[in-house]
């Protein structure tokens, strides 16, 4: 199975099966596929080089991270704490931390929850640049790697057709 194919298959199980239907939307595939492209190319759970960022999505745990967003924003909140619920893990922001390292699904739903606590909308599927713009505005990458957005949203845009 190619990383394309992993991204595609966590997150449309996530997104299918593991979180409210308000949540999915072909936008948010793509953003998702493009953001764990970007950051990990889905190959790595845990950052190269010992560094804190955890699970596909390179997500870190720290008191600014989106982990910690997503702990001030009630409905991002109760969703994870539902999640947390079903499958048994702690809903702690140390806890979720340490188990998306190797939990794809928490990872995913934690991904997506990030996004939630972003007030703007998704960008329009096929808007290259403002998802870009929307990615930095919500991920806050450490090292923003521009060259390399538009061959991983153009293969996000090809996974997730109309």
């Amino acid at each position: 199975m190619s990383p394309i194919e992993l991204g595609v298959q966590i997150i449309n199980d996530t997104l299918s099966n593991h979180l409210p239907f308000t949540l999915d939307s072909r936008a948010a595939r793509i953003q998702l596929l493009s953001t764990g492209l970007q950051e990990s190319g889905f190959t790595r759970r845990v950052q190269m080089g010992g560094g804190p960022a955890h699970s596909f999505w390179q997500i870190e745990g720290g008191s600014m991270s989106g982990i910690a967003n997503i702990f001030t924003h009630p409905h991002a909140l109760a969703i994870l704490q539902d999640v947390c619920a079903k499958y048994a893990i702690p809903c702690t922001r140390l806890d979720v931390y340490t188990v998306i390292a190797a939990n794809d699904l928490l990872g995913c739903v934690v991904a997506r929850l990030i996004y939630l606590c972003n007030p703007d909308p998704f960008p329009a599927p096929g808007d290259e640049q403002a998802a870009w713009h929307y990615y930095l505005g919500t991920w806050h990458p450490g090292r923003p790697r521009v060259d390399s957005w538009a061959t991983n949203y153009a293969a996000a845009l090809q996974a997730f057709p109309v």
